[in-house]
């Protein structure tokens, strides 16, 4: 089982890796993002699947149930459309731009582009592979299938990490594997093109890899796969590159004392793949942003900076420092609202509208149930019994001091990494503790967490699964009555949400924009589902 996991969890996670080294060195030598790359990723990682693996017989299997996950997530996603606010404002316009050609590592887009600050200037990795998958398969929507593919590599890679490193029963393995896997902000994201989830799974992918490497695990082929998610984390967001380097930080403390040549290996081998995933692969926008702006996270940060969360924050949060802003948000009602006043409830109390709001929430942003797990989990703390300086201490520790380095950890979104505190809560009931009385305490906590958690997720899943449904449903009929009427082309605004226009050309209707201080041409424009784009039919067949 663990030799399947870790086999399987490997190749879903080179695969996107390999598109992104592709990408960056075709875009390196002047070239362009195409279908190629994805092509070519995809041989690589089945290639070093099946090289690495002694058991032909194994390897065939995991190929086989590799394909078949690439293949689903690539039909699933392109079954479902995004309506996320940023994933159609900016992020597919990003890969649109990409696939039409655009090298930033040597050409910014014109200002005059909407959301050109962002694509000219934010981290690329989950666009330049999302890029190369549309040209692949020439629809948009199925470049999503990186959020499905990385889940189950961060599932897998999970399962055997844990297999490997904790005498745990199998079924709690797979049981806290799954909850770790399943974040609510992956979760609410696996349709959309935003890039949170894709975040919460790769830190996911680098801890257990991490804590691997801590328990005596082989070294070279851990480090090769936690090298290969630290560089898509550098590269994915500002945020995710100072999470990649404390949680290689808490390893490096961790093994100064316990491994001093591990330690002298990882140290060298982390510091040569910091310098690749940001002098190199992050060339665009790290050090181009050194050059013309004068500061790596613009424009986040330095001259002419942009505050984007002044506008989102809850009024009664202002003046809090990061802990009491975590700590609210933990305990209140989910709220998706702007500038809101963020209200605390009971633990395991539940309003029927929260349900309806987790997957955009600004507070409360982990599930309805989530402050009552976070009271479960402290029971966990006052009786299972704690030593000063062990690895889980040391990674608890890691995942903490991620999360408090972040002042706007507050937004589930922005700090996912949160979410893994609960499932590793339930691991302490499945291994021996004495008193017997701690022991019974710990079992039952066990019990009851694993419950919550499952419940939390599972009032996620589903209203995400039926807004997903009705979704599709809904702006396929607003496409089918264009193309049933013999529409050919249709006059439109966008609004800002430019990444739609692929929705009429993928259908063969060809569209003429209208500016946004314009009028339409008739009297009704349809708006396209959980979208601003307006349009009017114009010419029939």
């Amino acid at each position: 089982m663990t030799q399947i996991c870790f086999a399987l969890g490997a190749t879903l996670l080179l695969f996107p890796f390999a598109i992104f080294a592709l990408d960056c060195l075709t875009l390196a030598v002047g070239g362009s993002i195409a279908a190629w790359q994805a092509w070519v990723g995809l041989v690589i990682s089945c290639g070093l699947c099946f090289q690495q693996n002694s058991n032909r017989k194994q390897a065939l299997i995991v190929l086989a149930i590799a394909l078949g996950v690439i293949g689903l997530s690539l039909w699933v996603s392109g079954s479902i459309y995004d309506f996320s606010w940023d994933g159609q404002n900016y992020h597919q316009e990003a890969i649109l731009q990409l696939s039409a050609g655009w090298n930033p590592f040597y050409r910014y887009l014109d200002q005059s582009l909407d959301h050109s600050i962002w694509l000219n200037h934010y981290a690329k990795a989950s666009w330049m592979i999302q890029s190369s998958l549309y040209q692949m398969t020439q629809h948009l929507e199925t470049a999503k299938a990186i959020n499905w593919i990385l889940l189950v590599a961060s599932f897998c890679l999970t399962v055997a990490a844990l297999r490997e490193t904790i005498p745990l029963p199998k079924g709690w393995i797979i049981a806290i594997a799954s909850l770790l896997a399943l974040n609510p902000v992956v979760i609410v994201q696996l349709s959309s093109f935003t890039i949170d989830g894709l975040l919460a799974s790769l830190l996911l992918i680098l801890g257990v890899l991490l804590y691997w490497i801590g328990s005596g695990g082989t070294f070279m082929p851990l480090f090769w796969l936690a090298a290969a998610s630290a560089i898509l984390l550098i590269n994915l967001k500002f945020t995710s590159l100072v999470y990649a380097i404390i949680f290689i930080f808490g390893l490096l403390v961790w093994l100064f004392f316990r491994d001093r040549k591990v330690f002298y290996q990882a140290s060298i081998g982390f510091l040569f793949c910091l310098f690749i995933g940001v002098a190199g692969a992050g060339f665009n926008p790290y050090i181009t942003n050194i050059l013309k702006q004068g500061n790596p996270f613009y424009p986040l940060r330095g001259n002419e900076n942009v505050d984007i969360i002044a506008p989102q924050i809850p009024k009664n949060f202002i003046g809090l420092n990061p802990i009491e802003k975590l700590l609210f948000s933990v305990f209140a009602e989910s709220d998706d609202a702007r500038n809101t006043t963020a209200q605390l409830k009971i633990p395991f109390s539940v309003k029927l509208r929260e349900i309806g709001e987790v997957s955009s929430a600004r507070v409360g942003g982990f599930g309805v149930l989530f402050s009552g797990a976070v009271c479960l989990s402290l029971i966990v703390v006052c009786f299972r019994k704690w030593k000063p300086f062990q690895l889980t201490t040391v990674a608890l520790g890691t995942i903490l001091a991620s999360t408090l380095i972040n002042p706007e950890a507050w937004w589930a979104r922005y700090a996912p990494q949160v979410w893994f505190f609960m499932p590793m809560a339930i691991a302490p009931g499945w291994i021996v503790q004495k008193p017997a009385l701690n022991r019974k305490v710990l079992r039952f906590s066990s019990y009851a967490l694993a419950l919550v958690l499952s419940i939390n997720c599972a009032s996620i899943v589903a209203p995400e699964i039926f807004q997903s449904i009705r979704g599709a449903i809904t702006v396929n009929q607003q496409i089918n009555k264009l193309k049933q009427s013999g529409i050919t082309q249709v006059s439109v605004q966008y609004n800002l949400f430019r990444g739609n226009r692929t929705r009429f050309l993928e259908h063969g209707i060809t569209w003429t924009e209208v500016n946004r201080n314009q009028k339409l041409p008739c009297k009704n424009p349809t708006q396209f589902y959980r979208s601003r784009t307006l349009f009017c039919p114009i010419s029939k067949v």
